[in-house]
């Protein structure tokens, strides 16, 4: 080690500090070629021949050869299955020199690595670091590759796979790679993936810094989504009145911008609240409200589900008859869309409610028990 070396780690203050005077010192030592390979290896998660191409194309015909000469590295570690990868606390420490001394580079290397990893996005674990990519690049962030994916997996129930997209972006969030408008919806989604495992607590403190990123930029959309999403998880906690507070809030946005969609799902909502709060009455007219708001925008599954709550609603106040008509309803409804979950429930109730002893009760609980089955939803077999 020479006097100028233990000089720098004489005079560095932390941790941090001499060991990026050791690994600079390191770098130093490696040909040009293989240098900029280790530059480029730092940005994504893993690399290999390939992956070195398209990052650094002026050394397309290198690639193979300093692929094997990464892999001779100290702090080069196989990545099983995908390649390699450089060890945390040297990628951590290159990455942070590169967005903050020569940010150029790193966003030229970052945008190869979106575009190298968005050409071929079909495993999750390559769509997920396109995305990790891609949140750095875009400067015009619509967030709509985002969102659909996040959106996918959540209603397929993909939560493994959602919250490794999430991990994945936070990473970024917290090296402030990331501009307010994806930072809202990485939390708000973040806070969705923790509400679908039911870690509500969690949940309701990453909405609420997800609302405070949408009320920074003016984002009216984005405020009242996660207002709503709020109160679904004020609702879970039986904290009904808060719950009752954002959900109006969000319904005046929804208003105000002219969601209908939001506008609709937020009046059934305050009508499931109300209902809890056996304030029937009340919730039945949210729920009348939120009905022609589905049936006008042709959202027919909403349709069914806000029948399905009147049908209940009638049910509680002895309008038997009524009831019944919301329930046949939904029933046609769900079978006309192939909901066969809802099918199922709607099933369930028209016979647990109305029709217990009757020959037809009988037809309809093992028309319902047959599709539960048949779909797995052991819960509602028993």
């Amino acid at each position: 080690m020479n006097s100028e070396l233990l000089q720098k780690l004489a005079k560095a203050q932390t941790d941090e500090e001499r060991s990026w005077i050791v690994t600079e010192s390191f770098l130093l030592t490696l040909s040009p070629e293989l240098a900029a390979a280790v530059w480029a290896a730092v940005v994504p998660h893993w690399f290999n021949a390939e992956i070195l191409a398209a990052l650094c194309p002026e050394l397309q015909t290198q690639s193979s050869q300093l692929y094997t000469e990464l892999q001779a590295l100290p702090f080069v570690e196989e990545f099983p299955d995908r390649g390699h990868n450089v060890h945390d606390l040297t990628r951590n420490l290159m990455l942070k020199h590169l967005r903050q001394e020569r940010r150029d580079e790193f966003i030229m290397l970052s945008q190869r690595a979106a575009e190298y990893f968005g050409s071929s996005n079909e495993q999750p674990e390559t769509q997920i670091e396109w995305l990790y990519h891609l949140v750095v690049v875009d400067s015009e962030w619509k967030g709509s590759e985002f969102w659909d994916l996040a959106q996918n997996w959540d209603n397929n129930f993909r939560v493994a796979e959602l919250e490794s997209l999430i991990t994945a972006l936070l990473e970024q969030i917290a090296a402030e790679r990331v501009a307010t408008p994806a930072k809202a919806e990485v939390y708000y989604w973040a806070g969705k993936a923790k509400f679908r495992v039911y870690r509500a607590t969690e949940a309701l403190e990453l909405y609420e810094v997800a609302l405070a990123f949408y009320r920074d930029i003016s984002a009216r959309l984005g405020e009242a989504n996660t207002l709503k999403a709020i109160g679904d998880v004020l609702q879970f906690l039986k904290r009904s009145t808060e719950a009752l507070e954002r959900y109006e809030a969000a319904l005046a946005f929804y208003r105000d911008i002219g969601a209908r969609l939001g506008e609709a799902n937020t009046l059934k909502a305050i009508g499931d609240v109300l209902q809890f709060l056996d304030r029937r009455t009340e919730a039945l007219e949210r729920y009348e409200a939120a009905l022609a708001f589905y049936r006008d925008i042709g959202d027919r599954l909403g349709e069914a589900n806000t029948l399905i709550a009147i049908g209940d609603v009638l049910q509680f106040l002895d309008r038997r008859t009524e009831a019944l008509e919301r329930y046949e309803a939904a029933l046609a409804f769900y079978r006309d869309i192939g909901a066969r979950l809802g099918e199922a429930n709607t099933l369930k109730a028209i016979v647990l409610q109305f029709l217990k002893r009757s020959t037809k009760a009988l037809e309809r609980y093992e028309a319902a028990l047959a599709f539960y089955r048949d779909i797995g939803a052991r819960l509602g077999e028993a």
